[in-house]
């Protein structure tokens, strides 16, 4: 006779993420909820499980009390504009500030 225990951390809840090993690495989705009709993701990923599962945490936390999450990976372009406007606007003159944007 065999009993089916089911463990602890077998299954998770509905709309507490996915946590799965994928070529050595860990990885976790966050599901963000839906925006104009189509279903928003956040992928993570780790070297470990536990790292995951940390990531996971602040994610869910920042879903739940309305913060952005921010991109793991950006483009130059992305981190170039935000700086422009973020750290060089108010440190360089106009001039300086309209060639910056130029370039």
């Amino acid at each position: 006779m065999s009993v089916n225990i089911k463990r602890a951390n077998s299954k998770r809840g509905h709309g507490e993420g996915a946590i799965y090993e994928q070529d050595g690495r860990w990885r976790a989705v966050v599901d963000l909820g839906w925006e104009n009709g189509k279903r928003k993701r956040k992928y993570l990923s780790g070297k470990t499980k536990r790292e995951v599962l940390q990531k996971l945490a602040l994610a869910q936390q920042a879903n739940v009390h309305g913060i952005p999450l921010p991109p793991e990976r950006q483009t130059v372009g992305t981190y170039l504009e935000r700086w422009l406007s973020d750290v060089a606007k108010p440190k360089v003159k106009l001039s300086t500030h309209v060639r910056y944007r130029e370039l």
